[in-house]
C-alpha cells in the first residue's frame, strides 16, 4: 500500500539582518532590557521620538527579525522593511544608527536631541544627604571602603550622600541638580534602586568630564565601579558611568563628542550588549570608541552576575597601568570607528569557523533556488571574477605589473580589456616595489589610449598584513573611505606583489592565511581582487603551495614568449572555458604600453606555443651540431648518467642544475636529456598527464633494456 505527500511550496525565507547590528541600530528607541526570549520594548522609530513621547508603545524582536506598534496596524511587520522604509523616507542606515551622511542631492536627517530635564525642587537636598555622611554615618564610609575599596576622598568628590536608609548619587549640570539615584543594601535581600521622578540615564559623575577634558574617558557600568576605577586611575584616564545601567544608554552623550572612550561594562552577556548599544550611540555622537573585553585581562565571563571593574582592580591584581595597556593595544585594532563590525565580519569569512550548535537548514537550496540564482560576474568578462582572488604570476621580467595596471585602467576607463567586456568603476592598487615606478608607465598607457577618462583610482604603498584579519579589515576601510570621498563605488583591488602583502612561509602557513585573507576581501566587499605573484625558482608554478591555485578564481600564468610576446593563459579559471591572451609590448615614450597580438583559449595557446618552441628546440640542435656536438654530448652523456645513476627519480630541473657549470651549458643539457629519453638511455615517469607535470628520470641499464626488448 503507496502513500503519497501533499507537496508544500516552500515559505520565502525571511530575510534578516544580525541581531547584534538591530540592537546597535535601534539602540536610541529601545527602552529597559531585552527579554529572556528576544524581545525589546521600544518607542516606534515610525511616530515616537526618543526624549519627547511619553510612553513606548512599540516591541522588537532581533532575533526574529519581526517587530509591532501598538498605535497602529500600518506599522509592524519585518525588521527589514522597516530599515528599507526609515532609509527611502529619512535616510537610515542600518549599519550607522539614525545619523547618515547622504548624496548631495539629500540631506542628512540627524536623531532629534532630547528636551532639556527639569532640575530638582530641593536644590540643597543632594549637598545636604552628602554632609550627612560625613557626619553621622561614619559606619558607611567604613562599608564603602571594605565593601567597594572607595574612600571618602572619592564620595566627597562625587557627592555622594546618605539619607538615613539610602546611598544617594545626585547628577547635575554645571550649574543644576537635575537628579538623585538612591541605593538601599538590605541585610536581607538584593539591593533596590530608584530615582527621583522624571530621571533620565544621564552621564555621571559629569563634572569629573569637565575636570579633565583631554584624558581618555573610562566609561564604567555602575556608579561604583566609575568611583574606584576613578580612584586607581593615576592621571591615565578620567571614570565615569551612565545612570541607567547597561541596558538604557544616556540620551545625551554629546560630552563625550570627539573624546576618546573605552566602554568597561560587565563581564556578562547584558554587559556585552549594552557595551554594543552604548559604542552605537557614541559613534553616533562623533566620540572614537573602544571596547574591553574584561575577560582578555583574566576576569571569568559568566550569563549573569559577571565580573566587573571593580573586580578586576580589588581581586584580580589590576592596576590603571594594565588598563592604559589595554588602551593601546585597543588603539592598534580598533583604528577607526567602523573596526568593530569589520573585523567580526572578516573574522567570520577569514576563519570559517564552524559552530557545532549550529544549522545550516537556511542555505539549503532547491534546484529551483539554483536555476534562478544570478550567474557569476566578472570585472573582465572571462577573466577577473567577482568576489573571488584572480592570481597572475610569473617570473621577475614577465611584465606581470605591466598587465595588472592595464587591466586596471581599461576598467576604469570602461573600455573593452583587449576583446573583452569590462565593468567600469573605481580601482585600488597596493604596489609593493614603489610607486615611482608607474610614473612612467601611466604616462605611456594615457599616450597609446588618448587619455580617456577615467573613474577614480588609487595607488597605495604603505605595508598591510594580508594574512591576519585586521590587516583585511584596514583594506575594507580604506576601500570604504576612498568610495566616500570620491562619491563612487570600487569594483576591483589589486596587490603586486604578493610577498609584500604576507607575513610567514610561502610555502606552508604564510600563503595558506594570505589566500584566506584574499578570499575575505573579495566575499565581503563583494568586489574583484587581483594579485600579482611570484613563480617558484624553476619557473614551473606560482610560489607556494597549492593553495594560491586552489582557492583562486582564476589562476594565470604570464610568461615571455617568442618575438618578445608576453602571454597570459589561465591554468584556472572558475566559472567558465580557460582563456589564454598573447601581447605584444609597444614601446611609447619612456615606457610600454600592451597591444593585442592574439585571443586564444588556453588550448589553442599551448599548441601554438608547442609549435614555437618546437621550432626553437630543432635550432638549438643544429647549433650545437655545428659547435663539436660529439665533444659536448659525450660530455652531457657524462654528467648527466651519472648523475641519474646517484639521484635515481631526480627531476629534469634539479637534473641539469646539478650537471650545469661543468664545461656543459644549460641549454645543451636540455637537449641532451630529451635525447637520452628519445633514445631509450633514460626511462621517464611523470605526475599526472598535464603538460607541466613533474618527471621523474631513472638511467636504463643496458640489459634491462634487452629484456624489455625480448
Amino acid at each position: 500500500m503507496s502513500t503519497t505527500r501533499t507537496a508544500r511550496r516552500a515559505q520565502p525565507r525571511v530575510k534578516k539582518y544580525k541581531p547584534e547590528t538591530v540592537r546597535s541600530a535601534f539602540a536610541d528607541w529601545a527602552v529597559g532590557p531585552e527579554t529572556d526570549d528576544g524581545e525589546q520594548r521600544m518607542f516606534c522609530p515610525l511616530c515616537e521620538e526618543p526624549g519627547e513621547s511619553r510612553t513606548p508603545s512599540a516591541s522588537m524582536n532581533p532575533v526574529e527579525g519581526v517587530w509591532n506598534c501598538l498605535k497602529t496596524e500600518e506599522h509592524g511587520g519585518s525588521i527589514y522593511d522597516l530599515v528599507v522604509k526609515l532609509k527611502r523616507e529619512r535616510g537610515f542606515d542600518i549599519r550607522g544608527g539614525q545619523t547618515i551622511t547622504l548624496p548631495s542631492t539629500r540631506t542628512a536627517v540627524p536623531a532629534k536631541k532630547p528636551k532639556a530635564q527639569p532640575p530638582l525642587e530641593d536644590q540643597a537636598k543632594p549637598l545636604e544627604w552628602h554632609d550627612q555622611l560625613g557626619e553621622h554615618f561614619p559606619e558607611r564610609i567604613e562599608w564603602a571602603t571594605e565593601q567597594r575599596g572607595v574612600n571618602f576622598d572619592t564620595l566627597r568628590r562625587a557627592h555622594v550622600g546618605f539619607n538615613g536608609t539610602a546611598w544617594t548619587f545626585p547628577a547635575r549640570t554645571s550649574t543644576k541638580w537635575l537628579q538623585v539615584k538612591f541605593m538601599q543594601y538590605p541585610k536581607r535581600g538584593d539591593k533596590k534602586v530608584t530615582q527621583t521622578p522624571g530621571a533620565r540615564a544621564m552621564l555621571w559623575p559629569a563634572h569629573f568630564l569637565q575636570d579633565e577634558p583631554t584624558l581618555p574617558v573610562l566609561l564604567c557600568e555602575g556608579e561604583w565601579d566609575a568611583l574606584l576605577a576613578e580612584q586607581e586611575a593615576d592621571g591615565l584616564y578620567v571614570a565615569v558611568t551612565g545612570t541607567g545601567g547597561a541596558g538604557t544608554p544616556p540620551a545625551d552623550l554629546s560630552a563625550l563628542a570627539k573624546r576618546e572612550v573605552f566602554i568597561a561594562y560587565d563581564c556578562d552577556e547584558a554587559g556585552r550588549e549594552g557595551a554594543a548599544k552604548v559604542a552605537a550611540k557614541l559613534r553616533d555622537s562623533g566620540a572614537n570608541v573602544h571596547v574591553i573585553d574584561l575577560s582578555r585581562l583574566g576576569l571569568p565571563f559568566t550569563q549573569n552576575h559577571g565580573a566587573d571593574i571593580s573586580d578586576f582592580f580589588r581581586q584580580y591584581g589590576g592596576n590603571a597601568h594594565k588598563l592604559a595597556e589595554e588602551f593601546e593595544r585597543l588603539r592598534r585594532v580598533d583604528s577607526d570607528t567602523e573596526r568593530d563590525e569589520v573585523l567580526r565580519a572578516i573574522e567570520e569569512l577569514f576563519l570559517m569557523e564552524d559552530d557545532p550548535r549550529g544549522s545550516l537548514i537556511e542555505s539549503v537550496r532547491s534546484d529551483d533556488d539554483i536555476l534562478t540564482m544570478t550567474p557569476g560576474r566578472y570585472v573582465i568578462d572571462g577573466w577577473v571574477p567577482v568576489g573571488f582572488f584572480s592570481d597572475f604570476f610569473g617570473e621577475p621580467g614577465s611584465h606581470k605589473t605591466f598587465v595588472l595596471l592595464d587591466m586596471l585602467r581599461h576598467i576604469r576607463a570602461g573600455m573593452p580589456w583587449h576583446g573583452r567586456e569590462v565593468e567600469q568603476g573605481a580601482t585600488l592598487l597596493f604596489e609593493g616595489e614603489g610607486l615611482e615606478q608607474l610614473q612612467p608607465r601611466i604616462a605611456a598607457w594615457n599616450e597609446f589610449h588618448d587619455s580617456p577618462s577615467l573613474e577614480p583610482g588609487g595607488s597605495v604603498s604603505d605595508p598591510v598584513d594580508m594574512t591576519t584579519p585586521e590587516g583585511v579589515a584596514r583594506v575594507v576601510r580604506t576601500v570604504r573611505d576612498f568610495e566616500r570621498r570620491h562619491s563612487t563605488r570600487v569594483v576591483a583591488v589589486a596587490f603586486d606583489p604578493l610577498v609584500e602583502y604576507m607575513n610567514g612561509e610561502e610555502n606552508g602557513e604564510g600563503m595558506e592565511l594570505a589566500t584566506l585573507g584574499l578570499r575575505a576581501l573579495a566575499r565581503y566587499l563583494d568586489i574583484a581582487v587581483i594579485v600579482g605573484a611570484h613563480t617558484n625558482a624553476a619557473g614551473l608554478r606560482a610560489r607556494g603551495g597549492d593553495q594560491l591555485r586552489m582557492r583562486s578564481g582564476a589562476h594565470v600564468r604570464v610568461e615571455t614568449l617568442k618575438g618578445g610576446r608576453i602571454g597570459l593563459v589561465q591554468e584556472k579559471q572558475k566559472n567558465g572555458e580557460r582563456l589564454a591572451l598573447q601581447l605584444m609590448p609597444v614601446r611609447v615614450l619612456d615606457s610600454l604600453a600592451l597591444s593585442m597580438y592574439a585571443k586564444q583559449t588556453a588550448a589553442e595557446y599551448y599548441a601554438s606555443k608547442s609549435g614555437d618552441d618546437a621550432e626553437e628546440r630543432a635550432t638549438l640542435k643544429l647549433k650545437l651540431s655545428e659547435e663539436s656536438a660529439a665533444v659536448k654530448t659525450s660530455k652531457a652523456d657524462e654528467l648527466l648518467i651519472g648523475c641519474v645513476t646517484e639521484f635515481p627519480g631526480i627531476g629534469k630541473a634539479k637534473l641539469i642544475d646539478r650537471c650545469a657549470g661543468q664545461g656543459v651549458g644549460k641549454p645543451a643539457l636540455g637537449v641532451r636529456v630529451d635525447e637520452l629519453e628519445a633514445e631509450g638511455r633514460f626511462r621517464v615517469t611523470r605526475d599526472g598527464t598535464a603538460r607541466n607535470a613533474p618527471s621523474h628520470y631513472f638511467l636504463v641499464e643496458p640489459d634491462a633494456e634487452s629484456d624489455e626488448t625480448s
